[in-house]
């Protein structure tokens, strides 16, 4: 009698461990849900400006530090299980890039500068490295300071759509650079004008802190490789000057506007050949120019970064608030 009654109690406290036990490992279902908010900065991998070298694609090296520029975000994730999350994510900056700022001889002498804004609308997939905590149930209500328990990190990946804008100084003025095809585009024999709405493939890190139930903080670095090469609006042969300012006349459009598309300096060492065969005062991105038209940037894909501090608000389900 003693040893079934025993054997009952055993039975209850195994059950209860196990419902405990499961309601935990459940609890992330109840609250799936958070908002995540980014303010950092952006950096810029293109043609223009850069490293004291040609460019170096995909590489985090020929960033221009001083031209870093804020970047602002907002996004919402939902958890998809223990260890990944769904993100969607809307973000809105600034990159630059500018030939004076690189001892590069022919990026310098190029003398190419611009600014665009990039707006980006994003759906990533995170995937942590360890098992986020739930609750406050982890934490000694009295105990104080940091917790190393508390950090999480992850990676994520996915899929962008951008918008952006490039634009030059000329005269004092800022000008879009697009609706003046800079590279002869739109005039005949030349490509179509490009598109400012573009994709990218974002990939990065994250580490979180998290402060209580609700609230964590964090930092997260993110590389986007881009499926366009004209975020700053360079990536061919440069038009002829004089044909450009008559197809520019002949379109409504100032004249003098094509001194934007080839502000070079006239050194010596960018001397290319024109269609006819004569010299042409333009400035090359590196020595391997091809006939009729000195080259004026690579063909590599442009890429950019962003670097945020994020504060993320976990949403708390109506009846799920525990009370500590």
């Amino acid at each position: 009698m003693k040893e079934n009654k025993l054997l009952i109690i055993f039975t209850l406290l195994l059950l209860s461990s196990f419902f405990s036990l499961d309601s935990f490992a459940q609890a992330w279902k109840r609250n799936r849900k958070e908002w995540i908010f980014g303010i950092g900065a952006t950096g810029f991998l293109g043609d223009l400006g850069g490293a004291n070298a040609y460019g170096t694609d995909y590489s985090p090296i020929d960033m221009e530090l001083t031209l870093t520029r804020p970047v602002l975000s907002v996004g919402m994730k939902y958890q998809i299980s223990n260890w990944s999350k769904l993100r969607g994510n809307f973000a809105f900056g600034q990159v630059a890039g500018d030939d004076k700022l690189t001892k590069e001889k022919f990026r310098n002498n190029r003398n190419l500068h611009f600014k665009s804004p990039i707006a980006e609308l994003s759906f990533l997939y995170e995937f942590y490295f360890q098992r986020e905590r739930v609750g406050l149930k982890y934490n000694i209500r009295q105990s104080k300071g940091f917790k190393w328990k508390n950090f999480a990190s992850y990676g994520f990946t996915g899929f962008a759509t951008i918008f952006f804008n490039p634009r030059a100084q000329y005269n004092g003025q800022w000008y879009a650079l697009q609706p003046l095809g800079t590279e002869g585009q739109g005039m005949i024999g030349f490509p179509k004008k490009y598109s400012r709405i573009n994709f990218a493939i974002p990939v990065g890190v994250g580490v979180q802190y998290s402060l209580n139930r609700l609230w964590k903080v964090g930092m997260e670095f993110g590389y986007r490789k881009t499926f366009t090469d004209y975020i700053d609006d360079v990536s061919g042969h440069y038009a002829d000057h004089s044909t450009l300012a008559k197809f520019y006349e002949e379109n409504g459009i100032r004249p003098d506007l094509a001194n934007i598309a080839d502000p070079n300096l006239k050194s010596s060492i960018t001397t290319g050949y024109d269609e006819s065969g004569l010299y042409f005062q333009g400035i090359t991105a590196d020595t391997k120019d091809v006939l009729p038209y000195p080259l004026r940037g690579q063909p590599q894909k442009d890429a950019y970064l962003f670097a945020s501090f994020t504060v993320i608000y976990k949403i708390i389900s109506f009846g799920s608030r525990a009370k500590f």
